[in-house]
């Protein structure tokens, strides 16, 4: 009786190619003066959509818009703000927020202006 042989073909797997998907949203500091302005870095590549990031001071009413667009590819881009509102005015002493609207989601860092 001759024996039945089975040929072990090799499996392919597939190899999934990393994307790095990047979701980031600093603030430089906490606390600062208009001779020192804060820095903001932002860098996003998940998904297209409306970005925006604005700011606003604690009663809640919009003082300033860093930047509005829509997103088609990823962004890396930096930002400072110098105390000032959207006429150029000096903004008073107090809390302010920075509010980073993604194409899925929000995001709030707050800051502390000193005059």
């Amino acid at each position: 009786m001759t024996g039945v042989q089975t040929c072990a073909l090799p499996i392919s797997t597939p190899t999934p190619t990393f994307t790095p998907n990047y979701d980031i949203f600093y603030v430089s500091k906490n606390l600062f003066s208009p001779s020192d302005p804060v820095s903001i870095f932002v860098e996003y590549t998940p998904f297209p959509g409306n970005y925006a990031l604005q700011v606003y001071n604690s009663a809640g009413e919009h003082v300033k818009t860093l930047d509005s667009q829509y997103l088609n590819a990823s962004i890396r881009q930096s930002y400072s703000w110098d105390g000032t509102n959207k006429y150029g005015n000096p903004c008073a002493s107090g809390l302010y927020l920075f509010c980073l609207t993604e194409p899925f989601g929000k995001k709030i860092k707050r800051i502390l202006l000193v005059r």
